[in-house]
């Protein structure tokens, strides 16, 4: 009897020993997108899954890419993002895509706002007429866009 003990202990530890750890899924957007970059309202259904995504296209040739920011509020509230998206897409120059998700796995029901909120540096953005100036410094975080989104989610 004691001999089996000890030879199922030892397979149980030759198991665990094999075993890799679990790695976890990458990180993604759930459902569909809700986008709030052109604001109004909308209907989505209720409990739904969904996302909001939004962020910058640059160039990597830019000055302060790091300052370019995204922020989202709903009902008044600042919301943290779950995860960024970063990449770059060759070229000449590279392109840097960075992307801010905001998931909603379990979805919502009533009437929401969404206000999203663009950064850029100040100077790229007076040089692209998103944003008037002066500029106190050319990498001084500006808002450049401020859009709200109305969401009626029905069942």
């Amino acid at each position: 009897m004691k001999r089996q003990s000890l030879v199922t202990m030892l397979l149980i530890l030759a198991l665990l020993s094999m075993a890799t750890p679990a790695t976890a899924a990458p990180k993604e957007p759930v459902g569909d997108r809700i986008g709030v970059y052109y604001g109004g309202s909308m209907e989505f259904p209720a409990g739904a899954p969904f996302h909001i995504l939004h962020g910058w296209i640059l160039s990597s040739a830019g000055d302060a890419n790091g300052i370019y920011d995204f922020e989202l509020e709903v009902d008044g509230v600042p919301r943290k993002k779950d995860f960024k998206m970063f990449w770059v897409e060759s070229g000449d120059p590279d392109i840097l895509q960075r992307r801010w998700v905001h998931n909603f796995p379990n979805g919502m029901t009533g009437t929401h706002t969404f206000t999203g909120h663009w950064f850029s540096p100040c100077q790229p953005a007076v040089d692209n007429g998103i944003y008037p100036g002066p500029c106190a410094t050319p990498n001084e975080k500006v808002e450049t866009l401020t859009q709200t989104l109305t969401v009626t989610f029905v069942p």
